[in-house]
């Protein structure tokens, strides 16, 4: 099967350039042939894009491009549908993103086939001990103002009061200036840093392996790479269990706190022209899952390994290998029609 893959994002270290890009390899490893966009002759047009009118002509639905894409809260701008009900066919990443587009109103096909993690970066610390010494807290996000959370998860971590733990926040904000620790009544917090920088691979999954458990209260994820890598690297999550991270997230393996409560979506309406809401998790149970982790240090190394464990079958193989039956099934019914 030719297609011609086109992405709009830019640079290659977060959002549809990183999943454009590891998809793109999958598809190719799974047996596609990969056309340059220039060329004619593809099968299909696969664009790594928010909805955008850029791709279409007038009215005219385009059979040939499949449109992959997300949404992260509720509901879906209604400036999206037109644009997406123009495609061929939409490729979600979970199935929750695929039944908030049908909801909301999006009529063409949708196919879902998720996506990964490398297995050859990705993966725990062999032989690792329980930590009963410091216990070491994670709060990852790209910044401090989205529906990532950072400073709720932070707050939770300042109101746990926990003598024997420290707090590692990483964001990636290069243009905010970024203080390195927390002050608190006039006094340098010791025992949390700020650290805001891009980091390569190898640094990210270092870090995430020298962590006993994660605190990520995003508001919703069209899938949730973070928290999947961390579960990877065996590293438990305290984490709402909702939108894409249902894909993978059990309570088998995830810290879980409720999340049945909904928030105004930070820069939503800014963004798109009207309001999303996401998912707030319950402050108060994300403290008392620190105190858990604080006295159950040898259940938290269980518990990262299980989480490991599950996380280790979602690999970018198997989400190129599933995406391409799916565009080879779509293909085949417009050559039969």
């Amino acid at each position: 099967m030719k297609l011609s893959l086109v992405t709009l994002s830019r640079g290659d270290d977060h959002g549809y350039a990183v999943v454009s890009r590891e998809l793109s390899h999958a598809l190719a490893d799974a047996g596609a042939e990969l056309l340059q966009p220039w060329k004619f002759g593809a099968d299909l047009t696969v664009a790594f894009a928010l909805p955008c009118v850029f791709f279409f002509e007038g009215e005219k639905r385009r059979n040939d491009l499949v449109l992959h894409t997300m949404v992260e809260v509720e509901p879906t701008p209604p400036d999206w549908i037109p644009s997406m009900n123009r495609c061929g066919a939409i490729w979600a990443p979970s199935q929750w993103v695929a039944d908030r587009f049908r909801e909301d109103g999006v009529t063409v096909p949708i196919f879902v086939s998720g996506y990964g993690i490398d297995q050859r970066v990705h993966y725990p610390v062999a032989g690792r001990e329980a930590n009963f010494d410091t216990l070491r807290v994670g709060i990852w996000g790209d910044s401090f103002g989205s529906r990532k959370r950072v400073l709720a998860a932070l707050q939770c971590f300042i109101d746990a009061n926990l003598p024997d733990a420290v707090c590692e926040i990483k964001v990636n904000s290069r243009d905010l200036i970024t203080p390195k620790t927390v002050t608190i009544n006039g006094e340098t917090e010791s025992r949390i840093t700020i650290i805001n920088q891009s980091w390569p691979i190898a640094a990210m999954t270092n870090w995430l392996r020298s962590l006993d458990v994660m605190i990520y209260l995003s508001g919703g994820e069209g899938y949730g790479l973070m928290p999947l890598e961390t579960m990877a690297c065996g590293v438990p999550v305290i984490s709402g269990m909702h939108t894409g991270m249902l894909e993978y997230m059990t309570e088998d393996n995830t810290l879980t706190v409720p999340s049945d409560g909904m928030i105004e979506a930070p820069s939503y309406e800014y963004r798109f022209g009207d309001k999303g809401f996401m998912r707030e998790c319950d402050l108060s149970a994300v403290i008392d899952r620190l105190h858990w982790a604080d006295a159950h240090r040898a259940e938290l190394l269980a518990l990262g390994e299980r989480a490991a464990k599950d996380a280790a079958q979602f690999t970018w193989k198997r989400a190129g290998e599933q995406a391409l039956a799916s565009l080879q099934s779509y293909s085949s019914g417009l050559v039969a029609t």
